[in-house]
């Protein structure tokens, strides 16, 4: 008896099942892809489209195609609501789609609860909606007056906002005649919390000669067009503020009866599975493993892939689902802007000109694999 899965969200993981499944089809198994638009971006590489090293069809992954060359329905759409007991999706022009297996892979949404973030920042996540964000961006800074000083503030200290600070340093100072002071605030009394100090010195280092501001200990606790207010009490000029910080799961995910984790990220077992529902999944950013909580990192898209479509199978073919075994450690590689890199693994730090072509290659061959459909 043929099953209907529907995936909701075009992230990494359910990108590389598609690709699996042109490979090696599931017997019985019609497929549907749910997701807001037809391309979706490959986060690794988002710093690069920054600086201008990479073009739009570089970074992207035609979901269209994808879907098409593994003989899945492909739906433009989001969806809104869920009844897991008649296993039923709302998608948002109202239409209810039915299915037996279920999965999502929609990734983290930012957390706008800070008052005024959600009116005055340019949130960086969802990252296919970026894209948009940062012409316009671009754009202001163009048109906005000369005479007067620019600051360019980045609310986070973790990887994406170190990139992200980089990035738009390399590309303002090539491309934008118009000077832009670039600040980076951190909740921490320091940047890349948990990383080697080797590379956080390394990172200063970057930063200092960039003329791009550390501000320590700032936790935002409220923003306006033009300020940016800590919970210290200090006062933060800003003529722009990118949101770089904590994220969430969708909000109507609270209204769906899964459990949630703390954050709103979907709970699953070590099967993918969620905590009630044995027919849905949940991978990528928006799920949370209740036995092993994992960072937010694209890194274990692969493997979560893996998972996600032998557990598919196992399901389909009424047969024992295998658990998802996360990588202890991998290779963390951050871009510099500038066509350089620094990365780390097993506590050991590398940089340089180099570690940029191995992180492009890297990321270009994880794009190749779906070009070459």
């Amino acid at each position: 008896m043929t099953k209907h899965l529907v995936l909701v969200g075009g992230g990494h993981s359910h990108a590389l099942l598609l690709k699996k499944l042109v490979r090696a089809p599931i017997r019985d198994l019609e497929v549907t892809l749910i997701s807001p638009g037809r391309f979706a971006p490959y986060s690794g590489m988002l710093p690069g489209f920054i600086s201008g090293h990479y073009d739009f069809q570089d970074i992207h992954i035609d979901l269209i195609k994808l879907a098409q060359c593994s003989r899945c329905q492909f739906i433009e759409s989001r969806a809104n609501a869920l009844n897991p007991k008649k296993q039923q999706l709302l998608l948002e022009n109202d239409q209810w789609i039915s299915y037996d297996l279920l999965s999502f892979d929609t990734g983290a949404t930012p957390d706008l609860s800070v008052p005024g973030s959600a009116e005055y920042t340019i949130p960086v996540k969802p990252i296919e909606q970026f894209h948009s964000r940062w012409t316009k961006l671009l754009k202001d800074i163009q048109e906005s007056n000369p005479s007067s000083p620019f600051t360019l503030s980045i609310i986070g200290s973790g990887a994406a906002g170190i990139e992200l600070a980089l990035a738009i340093d390399y590309k303002l100072k090539r491309d934008i005649e118009r000077p832009v002071s670039i600040q980076l605030l951190s909740r921490t009394k320091d940047i890349l919390t948990g990383y080697p100090t080797r590379l956080q010195r390394y990172i200063h280092k970057r930063f200092a000669e960039a003329g791009i501001r550390i501000l320590q200990d700032c936790d935002v606790s409220r923003v306006t067009a033009t300020q940016l207010f800590t919970k210290d009490g200090e006062i933060i000029d800003s003529s722009a503020h990118l949101w770089c910080t904590q994220v969430t799961g969708a909000e109507w995910l609270t209204d769906t009866q899964l459990s949630l984790s703390q954050a709103g990220f979907i709970e699953v077992r070590p099967t993918l599975q969620t905590l009630s529902y044995d027919s849905i999944f949940a991978v990528g950013d928006v799920a949370h493993l209740i036995h092993q909580p994992l960072p937010k990192a694209g890194v274990y898209a692969v493997r979560m892939a893996d998972t996600l479509y032998t557990n598919l199978k196992a399901v389909s073919e009424n047969t024992t689902l295998s658990d998802y075994q996360p990588q202890q450690d991998f290779l963390s590689l951050l871009a510099c802007g500038d066509r350089t890199a620094v990365g780390c693994k097993h506590g050991l730090t590398i940089k340089g000109r180099w570690v940029w072509r191995m992180k492009d290659k890297i990321d270009r061959d994880f794009m190749n694999q779906f070009k070459a459909l």
